[in-house]
């Protein structure tokens, strides 16, 4: 787990000045992990292995109408392209708890239970590995 910390942000508020400082988690994901179904057997799309890789660049990358995507203003589209972009490096990729969110929010609405449930899986268990 890294910290990033922005210094020097300042708001304006009712006259008076605030410092403002946010802190940025990162998480370490591998996109490479091969999603499973309830048994514990690896999910498969014909003869093809699903990894979290590609239903999150999938995901992300889809113009999902019930999210208003039609609407998007451009600087959120290319905020979802280069996290692809970043996703299809592979193997281990930092992440932040925002791009995890926008991951998880996309994926819910594009795939089906048993994708939903094992991404979730993935992505939910490394939260509870920087817990302990």
């Amino acid at each position: 787990m890294k910290d990033s910390q922005n210094f020097g942000i300042t708001q304006k508020i009712n006259k008076k000045i605030y410092k403002v400082y946010t802190i940025s988690v990162f998480m370490k994901i591998n996109f490479d992990t091969k999603l499973l179904d309830l048994s514990g057997k690896e999910l498969k799309n014909g003869n093809e292995e699903q990894i979290l890789k590609n239903i999150c660049i999938d995901s992300l990358m889809a113009n999902i109408q019930e999210q208003g995507d039609k609407l998007e203003k451009g600087t959120v589209k290319i905020k979802r392209y280069e996290l692809a972009r970043k996703i299809n490096e592979g193997g281990e990729v930092e992440v932040t708890a925002e791009d995890i969110s926008m991951i998880k929010e996309r994926v819910g609405i594009a795939f089906g239970t048993l994708i939903v449930g094992s991404v979730y899986d993935i992505l939910e268990k490394k939260k509870e590995d920087l817990k302990s």
